[in-house]
């Protein structure tokens, strides 16, 4: 088993970063669903 510290890993921290972000500016399902394909698109652009 891997030993990891999910307090450093950049990985949650965005994640986290973007849950909250959409909690505060109250945003629905389906705009929580673009947002995370947009970001998803952007960080993988050039990954095949």
């Amino acid at each position: 088993m891997i030993d990891v510290n999910w307090a450093t890993n950049p990985s949650v921290i965005i994640g986290k970063e973007i849950c909250n972000n959409a909690l505060k500016m109250n945003k629905s399902k389906e705009e929580r669903v673009q947002d995370r394909k947009n970001i998803a698109n952007n960080k993988f652009q050039n990954f095949f």
